[in-house]
């Protein structure tokens, strides 16, 4: 590790772990919606269920956006020699496969399917990601104690 940090690696800590304060309670909302949603969709088909889906999903979507930003940011203090884990975050990049399974049965207008993917593939990546944002929560807090 380096030993002393530079202003731009600090306001970079510092920002990082003041985004990453909120994030596992935000995770964990997102995923109870999630799961209220993937069970209202196996008995409604009702153009309300399919909003409040497309809304979570959209909330979905801004997460993974901004989990490609913190990796940015984890990958350049990483580069800078600062002992943090690169690939911490690199469990995020199994929605992809999620997520073209769960066009695939939007497509084929499969409710139940996409419902079983939300509660079976989505709830236990949300759950591993929401961890893995504490564990770098932690890691920045023990480079940067301010």
């Amino acid at each position: 590790m380096l030993g002393v940090l530079n202003e731009k690696e600090e306001e970079l800590i510092f920002t990082l772990l003041e985004s990453l304060e909120d994030m596992p309670g935000i995770v964990e909302e997102l995923d109870g919606e999630l799961q209220r949603a993937a069970r209202t969709l196996r008995m409604d088909y009702s153009t309300d269920t399919f909003a409040v889906l497309s809304a979570v999903l959209e909330g979905l979507k801004n997460l993974i956006n901004y989990v490609e930003e913190v990796k940015y940011g984890v990958e350049h203090l990483a580069e800078r020699g600062l002992e943090v884990d690169d690939t911490s975050l690199d469990c995020w990049e199994e929605y992809g496969q999620v997520f073209e399974e769960m066009l695939s049965s939007f497509e084929m207008q499969d409710w139940v399917g996409v419902a079983d993917l939300i509660e079976y593939e989505l709830h236990p990546l949300l759950e591993e990601g929401r961890e893995k944002f504490i564990e770098l929560r932690e890691t920045l807090r023990g480079i940067n104690p301010h």
